[in-house]
């Protein structure tokens, strides 16, 4: 499992998350990457899942206030309580 730190965070700041760019930076940041062993955790539909779903890769949005979600954009899968996520990586 790769932890991304406060620091190597720091580097993509620049970069919104729904850029394509941004996901390839930290993909190459990461040795022996794979896109289908990553997952992005996110609370915007907009950006962080939206810019999963277009560099294809698995998504949990983290929606705690329990938000209808009325757009285009689809997560793999939806928590309501960060606990849960043990259960869909486990």
């Amino acid at each position: 499992m790769t932890i991304l730190t406060k620091s190597t965070f720091r580097k993509w700041w620049g970069l919104r998350s729904r850029i394509p760019s941004f996901f390839e930076s930290v993909a190459a940041d990461i040795t022996h990457f794979d896109k289908q062993r990553a997952l992005v955790i996110g609370d915007s539909l907009s950006s962080d899942i939206l810019g999963a779903a277009q560099f294809n890769v698995d998504s949990i949005w983290f929606n705690p206030a329990r938000t209808v979600n009325a757009s285009d954009v689809q997560p793999t899968f939806e928590v309501a309580d960060l606990r849960q996520i043990p259960k869909i990586v486990g």
